[in-house]
This record gives C-alpha cells, sequence and structure tokens, in this order.
C-alpha cells in the first residue's frame, strides 16, 4: 500500500463516516488503478457493518446492487425495471462514460445513463459511481447541466495511481 493508497481510502472513510458529506461519490482515474475494486470495498463494507449492527444507515435492508453503465441502456427498455432501478436507495454504477450517450428506440433518442442520474440527483439518492474520465471529460460527454449536478450531488475522489496491472497480465488479456 503507498501513500496515493493511503490519501484515497481516507477520503473515502472521510466521506461514509461524514454526515454532512455529498449524497453520491466519483472515483475516477486511470484504468487498473483500483476503482472498480474500491466500489466492491465499499459495498461490502456498507453490508458488513449494518447486517453486524455495526452501522445504522438507511440502507440497512436493502439490496445495493452494481450495473456496469453498458447495461442502463438495456434495462431503460424495459419501463418498470428501469423505475425500479431510477429509485434503488443506493446504487453502485461501474464504467460511466463507456456507455453510449444515447440511444435510439422507435425513432425516439433517448439518453438512460442521464436520465438515471437526473432522477437520482433530484431525490437526492445516494449513488456510488467509477469512471475512467476525467471530471472534464464527463464535462464533456454528459453536457455542462449533468456536470454542474455531478459537481453538487458527487464526492470526487482521484486515483492517481498507476495500474495495478502487470503489462504481462494486459498482454495475456489482449
Amino acid at each position: 500500500m503507498d501513500s496515493t493508497l493511503r490519501e484515497i481510502i481516507a477520503h473515502i472513510a472521510y466521506y461514509l463516516t461524514n454526515p454532512r458529506c455529498k449524497f453520491g461519490l466519483l472515483l475516477c482515474g486511470a484504468v487498473g488503478n483500483g476503482k472498480t475494486t474500491m466500489l466492491h470495498a465499499i459495498r461490502e463494507l456498507i453490508f458488513f457493518t449494518n447486517n453486524n449492527g455495526l452501522w445504522d444507515v438507511p440502507y440497512r435492508t436493502v439490496s445495493a446492487p452494481m450495473y456496469d453503465a453498458r447495461e442502463i441502456a438495456q434495462i431503460s427498455k424495459d419501463f418498470r425495471a428501469f423505475r425500479k432501478l431510477k429509485s434503488l436507495p443506493l446504487l453502485f454504477l461501474d464504467d460511466l462514460g463507456k456507455e453510449p450517450t444515447e440511444r435510439v428506440e422507435y425513432g425516439n433518442i433517448t439518453t438512460p445513463v442521464v436520465e438515471l442520474l437526473e432522477y437520482r440527483y433530484e431525490n437526492m439518492l445516494p449513488t456510488i459511481v467509477s469512471t475512467n474520465l476525467t471530471p472534464s471529460e464527463l464535462g464533456r460527454k454528459y453536457q455542462a447541466r449533468i456536470a454542474d449536478r455531478f459537481n453538487e450531488m458527487l464526492e470526487i475522489v482521484v486515483f492517481k495511481n498507476n495500474s495495478y496491472r502487470s503489462s504481462t497480465t494486459a498482454t495475456t488479456r489482449q
């Protein structure tokens, strides 16, 4: 564990334990530097502490699924499933920005991820997100309105460390 990772963990711990923090968390940084792993760790921490009576938060009896951003467009095709997804008490969203911004169905252009995030913003629903995009790249992809809401809604944690994956692992996967 290096000093950069310690700083990231301290920032996230502060976010999770400070009641005055924003109602969402954005983990952003380059590929392979632990954002998705941290998403899983936060999710497991919340379940562990709730199930053992160590931390009383509103998510106590709910499941908090994790979705890849690419899944959102598919889920949005089912009105009921998408409505349920938007209103989950806690949502983990991995790889924001990997999905197409728009989708066309029966000639209508929709923006499922934008719709999802706007709903969660308007209802102040806790949302924990990871992305390989920088905050400025997110602004270009989702426009100024959503970027501005991100600033109000999401505590931003930037992963500045290098990839934990070795070059031999990356070569093997290709």
